[in-house]
């Protein structure tokens, strides 16, 4: 490459190597182009439109990665809310099972998995829920001691099962457990800033028992008669309900109204 006065400069085959020849000369290059008005505005707007399209496809990027992570997190958050929901599913099942048991003693005290899983998830939607099965399968394993998994031959063939292993108490055995006591007051009967009427009919108390440790079918009715005999002096109840399905905070409401 060789510089030819102050416009121009000659370039070889070989841009790095020095021209001796005249005959190495490949091309001529302006250092200082003379270009019409029209060619320099149509080189800058390519210029301008290159970065343009540069920053928006950076941008893309980055709003695509960020979308797809709240879907990812959506989905994960709702795979998780249909596992638990499976999850309290199967153990209904079990429970349910293990009280049939104790009414018929022909039926097995287990359950294959499959016939669990046959029984929840419809037929179409196997394929689609197989990952949400499969993460609530696993959550029992590892974290509920009710169920015991097991392997048992049936029909010839070796099948993985779930067995209830807490038992139903008997009704002497229910007899005997102590009744439900009330361990002291919500709100001293002297606070001069109480209402002197009820501000609504209905009343809700939590925390009354667990419900984990509550077995059999009428263990709510030593929930209704401790009510009673706490507002024995009340002859304004007319209902009194235990909600056994509800899992907040894993206590159970008991919803009273009170007509006044």
């Amino acid at each position: 490459m060789v510089l030819y006065g102050d416009l121009s400069r000659l370039i070889g085959a070989d841009p790095a190597q020095p021209i001796e020849y005249l005959s190495e000369i490949s091309r001529l290059e302006s250092i200082h182009p003379r270009m019409s008005f029209f060619c320099r505005l149509r080189r800058a707007f390519f210029t301008v439109i290159h970065k343009v399209l540069l920053v928006l496809a950076g941008i893309g990027v980055v709003l695509g990665m960020v979308y797809y992570m709240k879907y990812r997190w959506r989905k994960e958050e709702e795979e998780t809310r249909q596992m638990y929901d499976m999850v309290e599913r199967i153990i209904d099942v079990m429970r349910s099972h293990n009280e049939a048991c104790q009414e018929n003693k022909d039926l097995q005290q287990y359950l294959p998995i499959p016939h669990v899983r046959d029984s929840l998830v419809q037929p179409q939607d196997r394929k689609k829920m197989k990952k949400v099965w499969d993460r609530a399968v696993a959550f029992l394993s590892a974290n509920e001691s009710r169920i015991r998994t097991e392997t048992q031959r049936i029909g010839g063939a070796d099948f993985m099962v779930w067995r209830w292993l807490q038992p139903s108490m008997s009704p002497d055995k229910m007899s005997s457990m102590p009744s439900k006591v009330w361990q002291g007051q919500a709100f001293p009967l002297d606070r001069r800033n109480s209402p002197p009427n009820s501000l609504t009919p209905c009343l809700k108390i939590r925390n009354m028992f667990d419900p984990v440790m509550e077995v059999g079918e009428n263990w709510h009715l030593a929930i209704q008669e401790a009510i009673l005999e706490k507002c024995s002096d009340n002859d304004g109840i007319v209902h009194i309900a235990v909600d056994k399905n509800s899992r907040e905070n894993t206590q159970l409401f008991i919803s009273i109204v009170i007509v006044s």
